[in-house]
């Protein structure tokens, strides 16, 4: 906890002594210490993490909040008496106009101009809940959020989920990088990046993680970009989240994962037949058989 709090005020540019004030904050009590995404902790270190938690929430003071996505984590497994456990519920109409006031102007403001008619949040609400697929999704902040990126741009909404992900990310990657050819290139090493990451079972990754894979991708990808520019490139292009000092992960775990479904997609149908093999047998081995 505290080398992350000197990574984190360092990478707020904040004077790192300060990290040792808000140390001592903690052990004083007098903290708010919110951790969220619980179930992207790798699974083997979970319940030590839990443990830690739930030795640090004894100590008086401090006010502990928990996030996690609840399909990994059933409940239960922080002491009762010290946590109250809730379940976020589904957005109704009137929560979900409430986010749109709130979030259309932010993303007008990120996002290159749009049409000015698109801007009214009743509109965009109304669009939503009347789509035969997309409805589904304003029960979602997530979804709901990216779901108004697309809007704002297209002034219309995708017909899949599959589609959403991918104009949600071109928008993202179109602000930082304008021109289409580096950008085409910059979402296949990401691509393939995010597909290696997951077969390795890892949602986080180093700075030496990337100089030592990218190598690998460009000589896949038969590139000839430079490695060093295109670590820049990746790190600025709005997909990561840095963690610690030189460690990140992908800004959500659901982009990874199109990712790197894009890229198995891509060497399902390569031309070269061994690709296609180790594809089909890396799918193989992850398939589920419902009953």
């Amino acid at each position: 906890m505290q080398s992350y709090l000197i990574d984190l005020v360092e990478e707020l540019d904040i004077e790192r002594t300060y990290a040792q004030t808000l140390w001592k904050a903690i052990e004083a009590g007098q903290t708010f210490v919110c951790l969220d995404s619980l179930d992207e902790v790798e699974p083997r270190h979970r319940q030590k993490m839990i443990e830690w938690i739930n030795a640090w929430a004894t100590k008086p003071g401090n006010t502990w909040v928990i996030g996690s996505r609840f399909t990994e984590y059933k409940g239960g497994s922080f002491k009762h008496g010290q946590f109250a456990e809730w379940k976020l519920l589904p957005m109704n109409h009137q929560l979900r106009l409430e986010l749109a006031k709130r979030l259309l102007p932010e993303l007008q403001r990120l996002l290159p101009p749009v049409p000015e008619q698109s801007l009214f949040p009743a509109i965009f609400v109304k669009h939503l809940e009347d789509h035969p697929q997309a409805a589904a999704w304003g029960r979602n902040p997530l979804l709901f959020s990216l779901a108004a990126v697309v809007f704002l741009k297209k002034r219309t909404l995708p017909s899949s989920r599959v589609m959403l992900y991918q104009q949600v990310l071109d928008a993202f990657l179109e602000t930082r990088e304008r021109d289409p050819v580096r950008r085409k290139v910059l979402r296949r090493v990401l691509s393939d990046l995010a597909l290696e990451l997951y077969k390795a079972k890892r949602r986080t990754f180093s700075l030496d993680d990337l100089l030592t894979l990218l190598p690998i991708v460009r000589q896949r990808q038969h590139e000839n970009w430079i490695t060093d520019e295109m670590v820049h490139r990746i790190l600025l292009s709005g997909m990561l989240d840095v963690l610690a000092r030189e460690t990140y992960s992908f800004r959500h775990q659901t982009f990874q994962e199109y990712l790197a479904g894009v890229e198995l997609a891509q060497r399902l149908t390569n031309q070269d037949k061994t690709v296609r093999d180790d594809s089909w047998k890396f799918t193989w081995r992850k398939r589920t058989i419902s009953c």
